[in-house]
């Protein structure tokens, strides 16, 4: 009797241990929920874009007055958007959020063509269409869909 028990509990150790060997890792950074950033790569998202328009909008050479009034817009819109968000946290208002967010940026648009003077906007406006095609173009790549 005591072989039996012994031999079913050297059977259960050995699988349990082989079964803890073929676990799955934890994945990245010890268990952490990777998060959408981790995927997209460095600068996806709001935070890229804005390091793109930051980017741009030095190119065109603002005067100082131009500088500040793009500043405090950028502030204002960054406040707007935070507090949406707040707002919308734990509900279901997603949709509504996002369209909320999406006119916050319409707005900022038009703001932002009012500072600019007409021949800054012209370029602005082209070069983020072109990195925005840029960036497009490459997330298909990513996914491998192979369209133009």
């Amino acid at each position: 009797m005591k072989k039996i028990l012994v031999l079913v509990a050297i059977a259960s150790l050995s699988l349990g241990l082989t079964a803890a060997s073929y676990a799955q890792d934890a994945g990245p950074a010890g268990g952490q929920i990777q998060s959408k950033r981790d995927k997209m790569g460095k600068g996806g998202g709001m935070r890229g874009m804005l390091k793109i328009q930051h980017d741009i909008l030095e190119g065109l050479n603002l005067t100082p007055d131009q500088d500040k009034k793009v500043a405090d817009l950028n502030k204002a819109l960054a406040d707007k958007i935070q507090k949406m968000r707040s707002e919308n946290k734990g509900t279901d208002g997603n949709k509504n959020g996002n369209a909320l967010e999406r006119k916050a940026r319409q707005e900022y648009q038009k703001e932002l063509q009012g500072i600019l003077t007409p021949e800054q906007w012209k370029s602005y406006r082209e070069q983020m269409l072109a990195k925005m095609k840029e960036l497009r173009e490459k997330r298909k790549e990513k996914k491998g869909d192979g369209k133009p």
